[in-house]
């Protein structure tokens, strides 16, 4: 009886001590995996301030886009009119009048 007895505590201390080999285990991977996480969360948040920043600089550069291209058409629209009252108010004067006149019998052969 003593024997089965002993039996009995021994296996009882195999059991605690591999439960606390495996509470051991498992803090250290808990310990392992926070850290990691803590890495990731770091370099990802690195990463979304820099994309943040990318995105702002992309918005200023298609605002100064859109100004340059409404200010370019706007001065072509402009200079197009403007040349087109100057043809039109020069044609009144006689000299003018020829020239046009013969450019025109040339370039059309």
């Amino acid at each position: 009886m003593q024997e089965s007895q002993q039996e009995l505590q021994e296996a009882i201390r195999q059991i605690a001590t591999g439960l606390k080999t495996m509470e051991e285990n498992l803090e250290q991977r808990t310990q392992t995996v926070d850290q990691t996480m803590k890495r990731w969360e770091q370099v990802l948040t690195a990463r979304l301030q820099e994309q943040a920043l990318t995105l702002d600089e992309l918005e200023e550069t298609a605002k100064t886009f859109r100004w340059r291209r409404r200010t370019l058409v706007l001065t072509a629209l402009g200079g197009m009119l403007i040349g087109t009252s100057l043809l039109i108010l020069s044609l009144s004067l006689p000299g003018v009048n020829m020239l046009m006149y013969r450019l025109l019998l040339m370039f059309s052969r």
